[in-house]
């Protein structure tokens, strides 16, 4: 089989999660050799599963909830991982946990820019940005780092490095004690 991209996300099947976004970016990126990994408890994607067979999308794997170990071996396989791309407040809000699992992979992460985002990540340095809620920009993302090995490996290694100094349990768990500290003088 020839080689193909290999798109993973993981979630439910919420407005902030954005999944019609990356329903229509894999229809965008059917001819491309681009596929995707849709994992979570199938029922929630109903609406989902029926846009991608209204689409005749065939690039999708729509994947039932797993055990997390077995949610990492699917990780390892992806050449990338995706946050979440909706606009609601929730999403704009929420730095996605599923963005730290990404780096925390050593994956490159494509998610939406938002303002709490970007207090954490650099654009291009440790991810990669898109519009909130555009499957164009979504798929042109995607197709960059499909094309682009040495951005894909830097966002990588940049993503996981951050992970590393700034957001694993322990380092978290350190800033938060920081900031109890210095409120408390």
């Amino acid at each position: 089989s020839k080689y193909r991209f290999l798109v993973h996300f993981h979630g439910t099947y919420i407005p902030a999660q954005g999944i019609p976004y990356i329903i229509e970016a894999a229809e965008l990126l059917k001819d491309k050799s681009v596929e995707f990994n849709i994992v979570g408890r199938l029922e929630t994607y109903g609406p989902a599963i029926e846009t991608s067979k209204k689409l005749g999308t065939r690039n999708i794997n729509f994947i039932d909830f797993m055990p997390y170990e077995k949610l990492v071996e699917y990780m390892a396989m992806a050449d990338v991982c995706l946050g979440m791309f909706g606009i609601t407040d929730k999403a704009m809000r929420t730095g996605a946990f599923k963005v730290i699992e990404g780096i925390a992979m050593r994956k490159p992460v494509i998610t939406a820019e938002t303002p709490a985002m970007k207090e954490v990540f650099r654009d291009r340095v440790n991810i990669l940005f898109c519009q909130p809620a555009s499957s164009r920009d979504l798929a042109d993302k995607i197709l960059e780092l499909r094309d682009n090995f040495e951005l894909r490996m830097s966002i990588a290694e940049n993503g996981y490095k951050l992970y590393k100094e700034k957001l694993t349990p322990k380092a978290l768990g350190k800033n938060i004690l920081n900031i109890i500290i210095n409120t408390e003088k």
